[in-house]
């Protein structure tokens, strides 16, 4: 039997100083993985069952999903397939605005709060949520009235209505929006066109 070579002083002096640089990175590499480990735990909060999402936030019931553009995509979480919905006006003190009704002035307050306007939108419902198009909140509003002038110029950019999701339980989601301002598109025939 061969008997091991021992190692010379030096080489265990080497030994040792590499045991304790890699024992050093070790533990500083492990403290910096729990620093970030612990802190992106603290950031991270569990949605709540039932949630909408809008432009990859998750929204909670009594938020806002601020100014929509026509097609905005509203994704809905922890509802039944039969969910349902419904757009109603959305009252504060400082989103109240003057619009005509032929020649009657009128006011967004003296909307009534329950009065659906749901089928004023175009609603596409997808699997995954519903995307709301319309075309500006005067031609909106004439769906419920006759002809309606200056309520897209007078209305703040402050959220005026709130979509409310239902499924059959007492729990509801319920977030407020604003409409993008201005002509949403455009179509051109062909005898508009010059060449």
């Amino acid at each position: 039997m061969a008997r091991r070579k021992r190692a010379s002083k030096p080489e265990k002096i080497v030994f040792k100083i590499l045991c304790i640089v890699l024992a050093a990175v070790l533990t500083f590499g492990v403290g910096i993985a729990i620093a970030f480990g612990v802190n992106a735990l603290r950031n991270y909060t569990i949605p709540p069952e039932k949630h909408v999402e809008y432009n990859g936030e998750i929204l909670e019931s009594g938020a806002s999903l601020g100014q929509i553009p026509t097609g905005a995509k509203i994704k809905v979480f922890g509802f039944d397939e039969d969910y349902t919905y419904k757009i109603t006006p959305y009252h504060t003190a400082d989103n109240d605005f003057a619009f005509t009704v032929g020649n009657e002035n009128y006011k967004w307050s003296d909307v009534r709060p329950n009065n659906n306007f749901t089928t004023c939108f175009n609603i596409t419902r997808q699997a995954d949520g519903i995307t709301l198009s319309f075309y500006n909140l005067n031609t909106l509003l004439e769906q419920k009235y006759s002809t309606v002038e200056n309520a897209e110029e007078n209305a703040p950019a402050k959220d005026i209505f709130k979509l409310t999701i239902y499924d059959g339980t007492e729990e509801t989601v319920e977030v407020t929006f604003y409409l993008t301002v201005g002509a949403q598109s455009v179509t051109i025939t062909p005898e508009g066109i010059v060449f």
